[in-house]
């Protein structure tokens, strides 16, 4: 009725004539819309209605990423001392940080370049496997060459991983881009509290600087495998984010046919929660 009448083929109902029409649709049992309660503002957005109820362990899944994307680095700068006495060489701690800083600036610029070619899952999860991979083989090496060029890859690879999950975080929401940030205080703290252990254990400044070098070392390594672990489910929470919020949009296309559709595939909707 209502193209008819934009395109000027007929002239437009009066009210009187909506009333009828609405009539005899609910006489002949075609169901009649109820209309929708307002909605309540979020701090979510328009799409809070399709998002996943809050969970405590998503919110602990991106505080264990956070700790992942800052861990390699605190791990590498604080074993200077370690690295100090086993390459023989001054101003390593300086020298770490130049090689790490300026592949991280390049890598960003790189990552401008092809984050539409890449996907943030894959730079995720190949970051992440390589990271294990240094920290395995770091804390091994003799060679100073060597032991630069890995931190430099560190560096590279840590522009790709962190800008990947953090446009992640930002696609659930702002408690995961929290979540995020308290993660990357977590790693500096948790690096005190061994370095603190391995004085205290310890007999002298010489073993202790080894020691908490394979402490660092050896709870990165776990930290990232969990991470790798982590990566793998938020990305599946994600794609099943996304097949939501475009099952609402076919909803809204498709009317009742359509929240059949997405019940059937989904799952009924979480009830909203009750305002303060």
């Amino acid at each position: 009725e209502y193209m008819g009448t934009a395109l000027g083929l007929r002239p437009p109902m009066s009210s009187q004539e909506l009333d009828d029409g609405i009539a005899l649709t609910t006489a002949a049992g075609a169901p009649t819309p109820s209309p929708s309660p307002p909605q309540q503002p979020t701090e979510q957005g328009p799409a809070a209605s399709a998002q996943e109820p809050r969970s405590w362990v998503l919110d602990g899944l991106f505080v264990l990423l956070g700790v992942g994307i800052l861990l390699p680095w605190n791990a590498v700068v604080n074993s200077s001392e370690f690295f100090r006495q086993r390459l023989n060489a001054k101003a390593i701690a300086f020298a770490f940080s130049v090689a790490y800083m300026v592949p991280n600036l390049f890598g960003l610029l790189v990552v401008l370049a092809v984050e539409q070619h890449v996907s943030s899952r894959l730079r995720t999860l190949a970051g992440f496997s390589v990271y294990i991979f240094i920290m395995i083989v770091l804390p091994l090496q003799r060679s100073y060459a060597l032991t630069i060029s890995l931190v430099a890859l560190l560096g590279f690879l840590d522009a790709f991983v962190q800008s990947a999950i953090f446009s992640v975080a930002a696609m659930f929401g702002q408690r995961q881009i929290e979540g995020m940030m308290i993660g990357l205080g977590v790693a500096g703290l948790l690096v005190t509290v061994l370095y603190i252990f391995a004085l205290y254990v310890s007999s002298s400044a010489g073993a202790a600087e080894t020691l908490a070098a394979k402490l660092f070392f050896t709870s990165a390594g776990i930290v990232l495998a969990a991470c790798l672990g982590a990566s793998v489910v938020v990305y599946r929470l994600l794609v099943r984010r996304q097949d939501r919020l475009a099952a609402v949009e076919i909803v809204g296309m498709e009317g009742f046919g359509g929240i059949e559709r997405l019940n059937s595939e989904f799952g009924p909707a979480p009830p909203p929660s009750p305002s303060p």
